[in-house]
């Protein structure tokens, strides 16, 4: 079994098992972690502050008698019942999100009684939106126990395009405690969570969730070596000999309509020849559909919205007779990206309608993607991938850095 393939199966059980809830240890942080303190809970409200707060006044006992000398003291001045303050209001900030992790960062919490660097912090996840209380957030699942001195945790081996829930418990050295805003976010989709993927490993079929079927013209592309030299993993396209791919069938899961992400490895004889590289498009009154193609020397991608107005720009630099990898993401409403070698060139507004989808529209490797051959590649395509969502930076990269298949 292939690489893809098996990653692909993979996750495909993944996704009928459905979003499952993060589990210890899934956290990491440079914090110094402490043992959990044991102790019967309560809930107290504080006229001092407005999160609402548990008093553990056991653990608090406890901790007065191991910590100071015998004292007559008044049970008042010994156990505080005032929980720390969260800082800066109680957020939480969520960063660096990927399909399968993610990064918890809050400002340090306060207190009248305990040094800021002996205040602990608990940090729990749930599938629900239930972590917004005391309660709530006691009772979700832990992904980092009571740590000291900590404001950040690296949360792991989250699955794709899941929603999870967040929240941090914060708790001085008396045992009293208090939360944070519960947080939430939604992780990205997993890479291979495409429409269509033609590695072009000895063949031309669709190695995507689709199995879109492709026929090649009169003369048909021949296979060749890939980026990584190995023999028959990439196609070798020849202008003067009308060599091209296509499906006239009006693919529907290349009608992208919202987002999209194309990606493609191309070495070209002469990139400064307009060429239209991949596409699925129509022309009758007006055009529609997406097309990503090369002229002047770089990057040229075309995409006519549902009204017909087209959105384009020419950028990046490709080498004659080098591989480089091309890729752009369209998001309506959003931008219009365009990437060569996993580096963002060019970000343009994209427009408010959706790509244009167009029933009759032809898909193409290799040759304009509507009317009569014009703009044929000439030289190697490898590695296409059409997504229906927009990759970020940092994916396209990712996808830049993946060996050839």
């Amino acid at each position: 079994m292939k690489p893809l393939s098996l990653i692909l199966f993979l996750t495909a059980i993944l996704v009928f098992a459905g979003c499952a809830e993060v589990k210890e240890p899934m956290a990491e942080d440079t914090g110094e972690a402490t043992e959990s303190s044991t102790g019967t809970a309560s809930v107290s409200d504080s006229e001092t502050h407005d999160t609402e707060t548990h008093t553990n006044n056991d653990s608090a006992t406890a901790s007065s008698t191991s910590e100071e000398t015998d004292s007559d003291s008044s049970s008042a001045s010994q156990n505080p019942t005032d929980p720390p303050i969260p800082g800066n209001g109680g957020t939480i900030t969520i960063t660096a999100v990927t399909a399968d992790a993610l990064t918890l960062a809050w400002d340090k919490a306060s207190d009248d009684h305990t040094p800021q660097s002996n205040l602990e912090y608990k940090v729990v996840s749930s599938l629900s939106s239930n972590l917004d209380t005391l309660e709530g957030a006691q009772a979700g699942t832990p992904i980092r126990d009571w740590s000291k001195n900590i404001d950040t945790v690296d949360v792991s081996r989250l699955q794709p395009a899941c929603a999870y829930y967040f929240n941090i418990l914060v708790r001085d050295s008396f045992g009293n405690e208090t939360v944070y805003n519960m947080a939430t976010e939604t992780t990205r989709r997993a890479l291979d969570d495409l429409v269509a993927f033609f590695p072009f490993s000895g063949n031309s079929s669709d190695g995507g969730p689709n199995s879109i079927p492709l026929s090649s013209s009169t003369a048909s592309p021949t296979l060749d070596a890939n980026r990584d030299g190995l023999p028959s993993s990439s196609y070798l396209f020849t202008a003067a000999n009308q060599e091209y791919f296509y499906n006239e069938d009006n693919p529907s899961p290349l009608g992208l309509s919202h987002e999209l992400t194309v990606s493609v490895w191309v070495k070209l004889t002469d990139p400064a020849t307009d060429q239209k590289v991949i596409g699925r498009a129509f022309r009758s009154s007006f055009y529609s559909g997406w097309l990503l193609g090369v002229a002047s020397g770089g990057l040229y991608p075309e995409i006519w919205d549902s009204s017909g107005t087209r959105f384009s720009f020419n950028t990046g630099i490709i080498q004659p007779g080098e591989w480089t990898h091309l890729a752009i993401t369209w998001r309506t409403g959003g931008t219009f990206r365009g990437y060569v070698n996993g580096i963002m060139h060019t970000e343009i507004e994209a427009s408010l309608d959706p790509i244009g989808t167009s029933l009759g529209s032809i898909f193409r490797i290799g040759n304009r993607p509507y009317s009569t051959p014009l703009f044929l590649v000439d030289g190697n395509i490898d590695d296409i991938r059409v997504y229906g969502w927009e990759l970020n930076e940092t994916e396209i990269m990712a996808l830049k850095n993946l060996p050839a298949d």
